[in-house]
């Protein structure tokens, strides 16, 4: 496999499947930073479509916790902000993988993102890791973490609710891990799924 993707809801534990892979020299892409570089190349669109309420106090740069209140608030107007952005990060990851793979013919290229099959990515990879966690897990987690209230992590579950649904209609190569555990158990299942795609030679 030269291209991984690696989605799922909010907190089932994407960050620690991609670890695992960095931690054997494949290389992030982590679309939630490209994310991030698409709010500043593309802030004036942003701003034209929402107004001058969501940048920060000193007025020079979109605040992302302000547009995130906005935005999962709003079916409409989460769906104006994928319509401005997902386009842009397609088209920078689509860019970052090609220049991954032509720089190195052994390196495997591992796509972090939680909206994986709604931005297209899916449609680079290989196969594609599902990671999942119950609800009560990732509520728990999300307190721990980001020290959300309830009803942001809320918000922030509702508007991810048909992830899972549009990955196994995707058509990709799905291989689900569970992450309720201990880490090591999520381990465990990444190196079996690793050995039964493993190619002749390998």
């Amino acid at each position: 496999m030269r291209v991984v993707g690696v989605a799922g809801k909010c907190c089932a534990g994407k960050d620690l499947v991609v670890k695992w892979f960095s931690d054997r020299g494949w290389q992030e892409i982590n679309v939630d930073h490209v994310g991030h570089q698409a709010l500043e190349e593309l802030q004036e669109e942003i701003l034209h479509r929402f107004g001058r309420t969501i940048l920060n106090d000193r007025g020079d740069r979109i605040d992302r916790a302000r547009l995130g209140r906005l935005v999962f608030s709003s079916s409409s107007a989460l769906a104006r902000l994928e319509e401005l952005v997902h386009p842009w990060i397609r088209q920078e990851v689509s860019e970052r993988t090609r220049s991954i793979l032509g720089s190195s013919p052994v390196t495997t290229v591992v796509i972090n993102a939680a909206l994986l099959v709604p931005l297209g990515l899916h449609t680079l990879c290989d196969a594609v890791f599902l990671v999942e966690a119950p609800l009560g897990v990732r509520i728990a987690r999300a307190r721990r973490r980001d020290a959300l209230g309830w009803r942001a992590i809320f918000r922030r579950l509702w508007a991810q609710r048909r992830l899972h649904i549009q990955a196994r209609r995707s058509c990709a190569d799905i291989i689900r891990v569970d992450n309720r555990s201990a880490p090591e158990l999520l381990y465990r299942q990444l190196e079996e799924a690793l050995q039964l795609r493993q190619e002749p030679g390998e």
